[in-house]
């Protein structure tokens, strides 16, 4: 069968030089102007791999791309993202958002069509239903980190009912996450890190999970060690130290809210604690599709979540 790549760029003249580079290695070009006409045609056609520019006329590239990447149908598709913005913001957003690839305007063709090749070939070895991995959420390489997560939340869509929004949520809690690693590591050395490994127990075959656990800890004592394990402050319910400012007037990295909104975003019903190896345990209980509409009351160590705290975790989720 031939390989199809959906180009989805504005500008039509570089749409079409696009499609020409792709016709002359034999592969099918179709063409979208915009975002929302590019996801109608990823969504009829299916194509083997998308080229997205990030300014669009109607709505972004971030956004197509992280709608694309939450969708059933359509989140196996790789995309490589194509831009004149190249700041590492951009590359990190466009990254967190589900692509593959970020390459910068102006490129070459040949290490377009390279890139393009990679991305085929990462779809063809990518596992399916996979159930169990491990991620490393590195301060040092936001790009691995980041291609790791993708693969997390990929395999947790193929395991799971869970819906796009589900899936979207899951995205924002553990790219969040990453955030804070990033932060921490600016302020404390560039060697944080966080290791999350998850289980989809339950998934076997073509048969859905019953539940998800991720086991975060670190490979060296940083950002769990002073933020979940320290003593509390002001009474905390994580065992979070947690200060209102770091003496520059900036707030510290992961305050009690931020991990309400983590929490709140995984989905999870049950948070423990265990102090001895420094390691926190969540489980996401999966019921049908519509698991996550209300969040679960939150139980920490064996004991509930008072009512104040469960309603501003259910606030951070909206």
């Amino acid at each position: 069968m031939e390989t199809r790549v959906l180009v989805i760029e504005d500008d039509q003249e570089i749409n079409e030089l696009l499609g020409e580079y792709l016709s002359l290695e034999g592969i099918g070009y179709e063409k979208a102007l915009n975002g929302e006409q590019g996801i109608r045609l990823a969504n009829g056609s299916h194509p083997d791999a998308i080229v997205l520019d990030l300014m669009l006329p109607d709505i972004d590239g971030y956004e197509v791309c992280s709608r694309l990447k939450s969708a059933r149908d359509t989140r196996n598709i790789p995309i490589i993202i194509l831009s004149c913005m190249c700041q590492e913001d951009d590359r990190f957003r466009a990254l967190a958002s589900g692509a593959f690839r970020f390459m910068n305007k102006p490129f070459l063709p040949d290490d377009l069509l390279d890139n393009l090749r990679l991305a085929l070939e990462s779809r063809s070895a990518t596992p399916v239903n996979a159930p169990a991995g491990e991620v490393l959420i590195s301060a040092a390489d936001s790009a691995a980190t980041v291609a790791q997560l993708n693969v997390m939340l990929t395999s947790i869509g193929d395991c799971s009912t869970l819906s796009e929004t589900h899936l979207a949520q899951l995205r924002e809690a553990f790219i969040g996450l990453s955030e804070w690693v990033l932060a921490w590591g600016k302020q404390h050395g560039a060697d944080a890190a966080l290791r999350v490994r998850y289980v989809m127990n339950g998934c076997v075959d073509h048969t859905p999970a019953s539940e998800i656990v991720w086991t975060i800890d670190e490979p060296r004592p940083g950002i769990l060690a002073a933020l979940v394990f320290q003593s509390a402050v002001g009474g905390g319910h994580f065992g979070l130290s947690y200060s209102s400012s770091n003496g520059s007037g900036e707030k510290s990295v992961g305050p009690l809210d931020g991990w309400y909104q983590f929490i709140a975003k995984t989905g999870a019903g049950q948070f423990d604690k265990q102090p001895a190896e420094h390691v926190i345990r969540l489980t996401r209980t999966l019921m049908g599709s519509d698991v996550g509409l209300e969040l679960p009351t939150v139980t920490v160590g064996g004991t509930r979540y008072p009512d104040r705290l469960a309603a501003e975790a259910r606030g951070a989720k909206r």
